[in-house]
């Protein structure tokens, strides 16, 4: 049998789609964490949908088959309701002492799967909230996301190379799901290819527009300052520091996602019209080669920022935005931001 519109999506259970209580199985505290169910139909056109969970609690006696078959019809029932249907929900009842084959993140489940339905695994992705997940994907040659919904801040804190493992970290599976459905990848123009474009553009009479920044972990407050900055003018360059670069400036466990990550999270977003990155200190010599006509900056750097003396001197100006309140990065990695709300369709 082969599967040649659509690729596989392993999902995690707990803390991916339903609220985690460990070792647990009780259809009463039953719970779709929000926007899973649009994430989930964002990509249904692409991605056939497994689940594969561990479930130690029927081992360790908290939980019995029973109440785990319970769930998943309860599972199954729910998500049908919104047209999601998942094709398989494997899941492995061992303790962790047991060496089994069907514990994540063993790949020996989705392997035989895979090979039966004939699904191409190096197309394949996992979501989930744990470390486990994200080297399961690894483990079958595919592709991994580090959900932070569930216990998944908490993974980044107690395991400090799993970000480095998995291929996107995402603030919950809604933003997943719009980084694999909606990147553009046309939009990313290498940085010695820059000042041309910039260049052409002018010449064309367009008014350009430049940010600059890490923008490691998209939320929501990021939004607001895209749509503010593209306002200002035609076209909207977003400009992102380097891993190096990031690393200088935040310390080793920073960027949390790779450049590639976080030019194709950019590349989403309608507002922004190319992208591209800078490895210095500052975006100085950037701004020389792009000589925007407005440059869009934090009101913590202020008018006299760093960038102010090159853009004026190219008859440009700053345009200064104020921060959403409540929406960081640090917020969201202290465990002060809910995942579930940091990243929104709206």
């Amino acid at each position: 049998m082969s599967h040649l519109k659509k690729d596989l999506l392993v999902l995690d259970r707990d803390g991916t789609l339903i609220q985690d209580y460990p070792y647990e199985n009780k259809v009463e505290n039953f719970r779709i964490l929000r926007l899973v169910v649009e994430g989930l139909k964002l990509l249904k056109d692409r991605f056939d949908f497994i689940i594969h969970t561990n479930q130690s609690g029927i081992a360790r006696g908290k939980s019995s088959l029973k109440e785990l078959q319970e769930m998943h019809l309860h599972l199954e029932k729910e998500f049908l309701k919104e047209d999601i249907a998942f094709l398989k929900i494997f899941f492995c009842p061992h303790a962790t002492t047991e060496n089994c084959i069907c514990r994540k993140p063993s790949p020996e489940l989705v392997r035989v799967y895979a090979k039966e339905q004939g699904y191409e695994l190096s197309k394949a992705w996992v979501f989930g909230d744990r470390g486990t997940d994200v080297d399961l994907g690894k483990n079958f040659g595919g592709n991994s996301a580090l959900l932070l919904t569930g216990f998944g801040v908490q993974e980044l804190n107690q395991d400090p190379g799993v970000h480095r493992r998995a291929d996107f970290v995402a603030a919950n599976l809604f933003q997943a799901a719009t980084f694999l459905r909606k990147r553009k990848l046309q939009k990313i123009v290498p940085r010695n290819e820059i000042g041309k474009l910039a260049a052409d553009l002018r010449q064309q009479g367009k008014k350009i527009v430049t940010l600059n920044g890490s923008f490691d972990l998209m939320h929501f407050g990021h939004r607001s300052i895209l749509k503010e900055a593209k306002a200002q003018g035609d076209v909207f360059i977003v400009a992102l520091n380097t891993d190096e670069s990031i690393r200088g400036n935040k310390g080793p466990a920073r960027p949390i996602n790779s450049l590639q990550a976080r030019q194709q999270m950019m590349s989403t977003y309608d507002e922004v019209d190319f992208i591209t990155d800078f490895s210095e200190p500052t975006p100085v010599q950037l701004l020389e080669e792009i000589k925007p006509a407005v440059h869009v900056n934090g009101s913590e750097y202020g008018e006299n920022c760093v960038e102010a003396p090159t853009v004026k001197k190219h008859g440009g100006r700053i345009h200064i935005f104020n921060l959403v309140e409540g929406f960081s990065t640090s917020k969201m990695l202290a465990g002060e931001l809910n995942p579930e709300d940091a990243f929104r369709n709206s």
